[in-house]
């Protein structure tokens, strides 16, 4: 099933590869689904990296982003990408 799911999110980023709610939504699913497999963590960080790079101002993104690093062992990662989503929108949080 879960290989279904990232199929079928596949085919709609080929087909829309710069919209970023598509993107967001994916990442959202495979943060979900690394609740029973941690190998989708590695995949939820590479989309999220794509959409940093979609929307490098979006502050959220960031912030993810360096959950996420944290998650996977790279805590110097995960404070890094913490500093600059507060350094680009310091008023969001």
């Amino acid at each position: 099933m879960a290989e279904d799911t990232r199929l079928k999110s596949d085919i709609a980023i080929s087909l829309s590869p710069y919209n970023l709610n598509i993107l967001k939504t994916r990442i959202g699913i495979l943060i979900s689904l690394s609740q029973i497999d941690p190998i989708f963590l590695a995949d939820a960080t590479r989309d999220l990296q794509k959409a940093q790079e979609l929307s490098p101002t979006d502050p959220r993104i960031g912030l993810n982003l360096g959950v996420l690093q944290y998650h996977l062992g790279t805590t110097e990662l995960g404070i890094n990408e913490k500093k600059n989503a507060i350094e680009h929108k310091p008023d969001n949080f």
